[in-house]
């Protein structure tokens, strides 16, 4: 059997939120297959400047609580180089645009997608502490699930290698594309570890089937985003040994109910995992599994709470976002002592979701609340969690990212200053493919980055 490993454990880890920021094409597409809250309000207008601040303000009040939180810039929008490699023309970028509109415009809402304000999907972390080669590694999801959301790993790798240095971060490439190896990140990934973070359990959550080439999920009405072949070859990226890692099949009831990511129905921080009891295929099986493995490899038992269908039914989680709200706890946090939940406005407007709160807090699981507005990202289908990408970083990891990557109410003033400038208040998915559309994003675009302080990755060639 396996040792209980102690690397790494010289070096105190803390746990920092990087925090996708909303970028000015933020609208409501439709396109998230299997996720409720982005079909239901396809079509529909949004609006990215109230998007945008309302990210904002859950980065700050993370600040004040004393959780580091650094910022990564929205990508680039809309994604030219796609539409050309699809077959669209134009001497300039607004004329690949307007030949999008004029001929299939059903394109123009791929290529303005702004999902990549959620940063849960942007890859998978492992710290120095877990890793056999005592390196922190960052796998870059492929999400080749969504049509739209596979635009994305390319500006992630970008916007990653600029934040986390070589030396201090390998930031690896995406799996291979194809459906059997499709991987959504950390929203499918809980590091469950002992208070100090010197050491953890990586459990990677993925599809019911475990037949890569048997593979009903894509028959399926609400189809698994996360393959179990991916999750397995994650984990070996990220090179992990066998006793820090567990992978777990979801609930089919789960998936079918709108449960398109493990963090939609269950969540984690340190040694404390709470989770519905239609999270995991298994169901008490699994946590006991999780829980028995804990407590090999960090030598501590895991205090777990299954919430009951009783308690919050699959509706009412879906509904809520309950589980993808951010369990957080100050650096000197001690083993049992309560935690700080960031949630949804919704969570106080849900009965049932304010009636578990109150009564997980009254058992000592938490202790302080803060309800956040989210809407708009919220009617889009994501929620606090599926804002941001932990990373659990040594002092002097923390020290080798960028200053101006890290939040402080100086760059909060700047950027929100550009951003109620330069985004647009509305839009309206018809109002794509007008030239307006694309002069106001592309600019917004270059407001962000600039207050960012890096350098515009927006095409010169946007006339």
């Amino acid at each position: 059997m396996e040792k209980l490993s102690v690397l790494g454990a010289d070096a105190m880890r803390v746990e920092c939120n990087f925090d996708g920021l909303v970028g000015p094409s933020h609208h409501y597409g439709g396109l998230g297959v299997g996720n409720v809250a982005s079909q239901s309000h396809g079509g529909q207008a949004s609006s990215p400047l109230r998007a945008a601040l309302q990210g904002l303000d859950k980065m700050g009040r993370l600040h004040q609580w004393g959780i580091p939180q650094a910022i990564l810039p929205p990508a680039p929008r809309p994604a030219i180089d796609w539409l050309r490699r699809i077959g669209f023309r134009g001497d300039s970028d607004w004329q690949v645009v307007e030949d999008v509109a004029e001929h299939d415009p059903r394109w123009l809402t791929v290529a303005y997608s702004g999902s990549s304000m959620w940063a849960a999907n942007i890859g998978t972390f492992a710290p120095s502490c877990d890793s056999l080669d005592r390196r922190a590694h960052l796998v870059i999801a492929n999400l080749t699930s969504s049509v739209h959301r596979a635009l994305e790993p390319a500006s992630a790798v970008e916007a990653l290698r600029r934040w986390l240095r070589a030396e201090s971060c390998d930031v690896i490439e995406p799996l291979p594309a194809g459906w059997v190896w499709r991987d959504e990140g950390a929203a499918n990934h809980m590091w469950l570890s002992r208070p100090d973070s010197s050491l953890g359990l990586h459990v990677l959550v993925h599809e019911p089937t475990d037949d890569p080439v048997v593979d009903q999920a894509p028959l399926a009405r609400f189809p698994a985003r996360q393959s179990r072949t991916a999750s397995a070859a994650v984990a070996r990226c990220l090179r992990l040994p066998p006793l820090a890692t567990l992978l777990v099949a979801q609930h089919p009831a789960a998936i079918a109910a709108g449960v398109f990511h493990n963090d939609v129905i269950a969540t984690s921080h340190q040694e404390v995992l709470l989770c519905h009891e239609l999270a995991f295929e298994a169901g008490e099986a699994a946590v006991h599994a999780i829980a028995k493995r804990y407590l090999q490899r960090c030598g501590e038992p895991l205090r777990v709470r299954v919430i009951t269908q009783q308690e919050l039914s699959l509706k009412d989680a879906v509904a809520s976002y309950l589980f993808n709200g951010q369990l957080v706890g100050p650096p000197s946090r001690r083993w049992g002592d309560p935690l700080w939940f960031v949630c949804p406005q919704q969570c106080r407007e849900i009965p049932a979701a304010a009636r578990l709160i109150e009564r997980l807090q009254v058992e000592g699981f938490l202790d302080r609340v803060a309800f956040m507005e989210l809407r708009e990202s919220m009617r889009n289908g994501g929620g606090p969690a599926c804002l941001r990408i932990r990373l659990q970083l040594t002092e002097d990891e923390r020290a080798a990212v960028p200053r101006n990557a890290w939040y402080s109410t100086e760059l909060d003033a700047r950027l929100r200053s550009a951003i109620s400038s330069t985004y647009p208040e509305r839009i309206e998915p018809a109002w794509l493919g007008t030239r307006e559309c694309f002069d106001r994003i592309v600019a917004a675009q270059r407001a962000v980055e600039a207050a960012l302080g890096i350098e515009s990755r927006t095409s010169e060639n946007a006339r």
